[in-house]
């Protein structure tokens, strides 16, 4: 009965110890005590009956003893064939367990090779990065100063722009009042010719007029020339004196004449000056609006220039974000699963150490 409990105890720990993972078989049952009923030999009367009680009771306890002793013989045999097959299985699980343990301790040592590499590689991840990140710093600033510089030539060609607009707006009024009065100028000047015309044919008239009444005046004083001598010297005087005084006044409007033509001369030479000068103004508005078109063009080129290089500026940086979002979430990545192969590792130490501790209990036991 002690080997029974010494087994009992043994199974218990054993299954304690090593948990789910090693079921033990479950103990045979004892088989119970036979209890036979004494039997009375003998004659009547009752002799001989304590004799044959005590024969058969002692028969019965070495009939009893013999089969207890066999059956724990055929128990302990049992029982040792159990704990031989579950040493066995034992030690073929610990095998199992060792040569699983080696290859996990493998497996380890190459994640742990893989993780030094893996922290060289975050070093030269770390470069390119770093890399990436001047790139970007200097292509913003590059940005910016491009910014600057469009901003100024907008601002200068916004400056050029009012200036070459007030010039030309005051060339132009004063172009226009020039031509106004050239205008002015012309119509005084046409009026003018009206009214000297006009007075030439008048006088013209009154000279055809005038000398008609003198030949009149002359063809009657001829007439009278025969009738009376001192009345022809009076009329050659008269003559003389009309003709001083038409001459006089032939040369007046000769003068006159003269001086209206220098003057439409010179209003006209004025005039096509000022055609001239229109014109130059005109020519010179046109260049200056071709210029204007010009620097708008250009303007506009940059602008677009502008908008190209902020767009492919924009498409790298786009670019360069995603890169750099991409080594971050490799780095997170590597950086769980090293994780994660440290607490493997550690689970895998902890198992190992309770094997252990499982190994040394049992040789110790």
């Amino acid at each position: 009965m002690s080997f029974v409990a010494t087994a009992e105890y043994i199974s218990e720990s054993s299954h304690h110890s090593f948990g789910e993972g090693f079921p033990l078989e479950p103990e045979r049952p004892v088989l119970p005590k036979v209890a036979y009923p004494a039997s009375v030999h003998g004659g009547a009367g009752g002799r001989g009956t304590r004799i044959s009680k005590v024969i058969s009771s002692n028969f019965s306890s070495r009939h009893l003893q013999m089969d207890h002793r066999f059956f724990d013989v055929r128990h302990e045999k049992m029982t040792m064939q159990n704990l031989n097959e579950r040493l066995a299985s034992y030690l073929e699980r610990v095998c199992n367990l060792e040569q699983a343990n080696s290859k996990l301790e493998i497996k380890i040592r190459q994640d742990l090779e893989k993780r030094s590499i893996t922290e060289m590689d975050y070093s030269h991840y770390e470069g390119i990065i770093s890399d990436l990140r001047k790139k970007i710093s200097d292509r913003i600033s590059e940005n910016e100063t491009l910014w600057i510089r469009t901003d100024n030539a907008r601002l200068a060609l916004e400056d050029f722009r009012i200036k070459v607009r007030q010039v030309v707006e005051a060339d132009i009024v004063r172009m226009r009042k020039g031509l106004d009065g050239s205008n002015v100028d012309c119509m005084n000047l046409e009026s003018e010719i009206e009214a000297l015309n006009e007075k030439r044919i008048l006088l013209k008239k009154s000279h055809q007029k005038c000398v008609t009444e003198c030949r009149e005046k002359i063809t009657q004083s001829c007439v009278h020339v025969e009738v009376d001598t001192s009345k022809g010297q009076d009329l050659a005087k008269i003559l003389e004196e009309m003709r001083v005084k038409y001459e006089k006044i032939v040369l007046d409007i000769q003068e006159e004449i003269t001086n209206i033509t220098a003057e439409v001369s010179e209003s006209t030479i004025a005039l096509k000056e000022a055609m001239n000068q229109l014109k130059e103004t005109r020519r010179h508005l046109h260049s200056l609006e071709v210029t204007l078109q010009a620097e708008r063009s250009e303007n506009a080129n940059l602008e677009d220039t502008l908008r190209d290089t902020e767009l492919r500026y924009k498409m790298e940086l786009e670019m360069f974000n995603s890169v750099i979002q991409q080594l971050e979430a490799e780095s997170t990545q590597l950086t769980a699963n090293i994780k994660d192969k440290k607490q493997e590792y550690e689970a895998l130490e902890a198992e190992i150490t309770m094997y252990r501790k499982v190994l040394d209990s049992e040789e110790f036991k």
